[in-house]
């Protein structure tokens, strides 16, 4: 489980550029909390992935990007957003990224992703705009007052108030499927995040908290652990699956043997979880492996035959541990 989450962020950021430069780079700012999971103080570093035509010189994280982090402790990472203004409008994708100091190739954990929104750029000093304030402030109150008296909550039997808004339910820690009918009346929005260790397609964050109260409708943005595929590891040895789950965050958690008379001795014939299962990550794969029957006193014993006589043995593949007259090869 990473040592860090960084579990809430904006969504977008809309950059504005200079009313009278228009040469001037267009900027803005969002922040971002980042929280010591870890339960003892760790040091993190703070850096910023950015995807498609994003460039990293276009932000920066104000203050030390190497923090120490006290348990549970959260502290804020500010984002400095500053795009040149040959830059064509439009999204440019970016997250936030911490990794553990002193152990950065696998505990990390990114945060959500952010669109940084440029506007085309500005090509005429903008008019006076205090008559178009004072228009729309007059029009937001008589709008104002006029949906008071038409959407204000009605008495119910009792002449209290019905009130309009819901509690957010707490859906950390539960799988999409318990979610949904938890989040209904608002928009359930769920995002992939980095497997964490948990079952697959558990929440792990949500954004807004539970507890607060918002409009039906509004939406509710939760990460989901995705969980790990195993992948098929048929005709491979164990070393060679070690090698294949390692990078998965999986691992062989132990193994048996199978006796089949074809086939090479020492490969995979079965596993469990079977191939294509999602599974959590750390899980451990049981692996099944062929080995081939014996050698008797006067001929080879069927491999997986049960022998009678004074042998007294269950399966060929145990003889070496009843007789030592029988040789395993």
């Amino acid at each position: 489980m990473p040592s860090f989450e960084i579990a809430e962020g904006p969504t977008s950021v809309s950059l504005e550029g200079s009313s009278t430069d228009p040469k001037a780079p267009r900027k803005g700012s969002a922040v971002y909390n980042v929280t010591n999971r870890s339960g003892q103080t760790a040091a993190g570093r703070l850096s910023i992935q950015t995807t498609g035509q994003s460039k990293a010189e276009w932000f920066s994280i104000d203050g030390e990007r190497e923090r120490n982090f006290a348990p549970g402790e959260t502290q804020t990472a500010a984002v400095t957003i500053s795009v040149p203004p040959d830059v064509a409008a439009g999204d440019y994708a970016f997250r936030v990224r911490v990794v553990a100091v002193n152990d950065p190739d696998n505990d990390h954990a990114e945060g959500p992703i952010t669109s940084a929104k440029v506007p085309p750029p500005s090509t005429a000093p903008k008019k006076a705009l205090w008559p178009w304030i004072v228009a729309a402030i007059v029009l937001l109150l008589v709008l104002g007052v006029g949906g008071y008296f038409l959407f204000k909550p009605k008495p119910d039997g009792g002449g209290n108030h019905v009130e309009a808004q819901h509690v957010v339910p707490n859906l950390v820690g539960k799988s999409l499927a318990e979610a949904t009918p938890l989040a209904s009346g608002y928009d359930l929005v769920p995002t992939a995040g980095t497997p964490a260790g948990s079952p697959p397609n558990t929440i792990t964050s949500q954004s807004p908290a539970a507890g607060r109260a918002l409009e039906p409708g509004f939406p509710i943005r939760v990460t989901f652990d995705p969980g790990v595929q195993v992948p098929s590891l048929t005709n491979q040895t164990t070393d060679q699956a070690v090698n294949v789950l390692r990078p998965l965050q999986l691992h062989v958690s132990g193994s048996t043997t199978r006796c089949e008379t074809a086939g090479d001795e020492g490969r995979i014939v079965d596993q469990k979880p079977e191939p294509n299962a999602m599974v959590a990550s750390g899980t451990g794969v049981e692996v099944v492996v062929r080995t081939h029957g014996g050698i008797g006193i006067y001929r080879k014993f069927g491999c997986g035959k049960r022998l009678e006589g004074i042998l007294k043995v269950q399966r060929i593949d145990q003889v070496e541990r009843v007789n030592p007259i029988i040789l395993q090869r």
